[in-house]
């Protein structure tokens, strides 16, 4: 699996440690995905981790922030998706 530090950047934005509202953050979303070659890095890496099956869980909790605490990966997987969902379209089918 490659690295996911993009989507790692992008996930650092939604943390409960940064405080930013949901749409604010968004806002800081579609800003960083204008910049070239983003919105495509970022496809990559979210392709390479539905492919790879992962991990989503330490996407969302770890020791650098925390988005959420999910019970599972399948849960942890949804939410990641679903922040990305509004900017990149839906990427993944359901499982």
């Amino acid at each position: 699996m490659r690295a996911v530090s993009r989507v790692r950047e992008v996930l650092l934005l939604f943390s409960v440690n940064v405080g930013l509202d949901d749409a604010v953050a968004q806002g800081y979303l579609e800003r960083m995905l204008s910049i070239p070659g983003r919105r495509e890095e970022i496809r990559r890496e979210l392709t390479d981790l539905e492919e790879s099956g992962g991990p989503w869980i330490d996407l969302l909790a770890n020791e650098d922030y925390d988005v959420d605490d999910p019970e599972s990966e399948e849960e942890a997987r949804a939410i990641v998706l679903d922040i990305f969902k509004e900017a990149l379209g839906d990427l993944g089918q359901p499982r």
